[in-house]
């Protein structure tokens, strides 16, 4: 699922610390394999995974897993698609808004318009990385 588009006007890096060249990314949702690869790796299986903007096949293409990650590789430019976390949205209302967690990770959270016209609110760690 198409959540978005990001700009980057400057080289940033993923959840993983993985450099991610300044550009436009779509924001496609996903969830971490259950896997023994990937146990623990983040408190949440929720992620929006980066892929150039200019490769995305556009908002009505469902990709499939395998799809997604290696259109997102193409971000990280590593044999590892580039993530960014999502966390609990619990509690947070749909204005935007920024915040930092004791992990000095900064949170962006946001009331998101689902295709039905119904507001979601996300939670989106745009800086820090996560414990490798």
């Amino acid at each position: 699922m198409l959540v978005g588009v990001l700009h980057f006007p400057q080289a940033s890096t993923d959840c993983r610390g993985q450099a991610v060249p300044a550009g436009f990314y779509t924001l496609r949702y996903e969830l971490i394999p259950n896997d023994g690869n990937h146990l623990g790796v983040a408190p949440s299986r929720d992620f929006l995974l980066l892929a150039p903007a200019s490769a995305d096949p556009g908002p009505d293409k469902v990709l499939k897993f395998q799809e997604l990650v290696a259109l997102s590789r193409q971000a990280s430019r590593s044999k590892h698609p580039a993530p960014l976390s999502l966390l609990p949205a619990e509690g947070i209302g749909t204005a935007p808004a920024d915040s930092k967690d004791d992990q000095d990770h900064y949170i962006f959270s946001v009331g998101i318009k689902l295709s039905g016209g119904e507001d979601m609110p996300i939670a989106l760690v745009v800086k820090g990385t996560a414990p490798q």
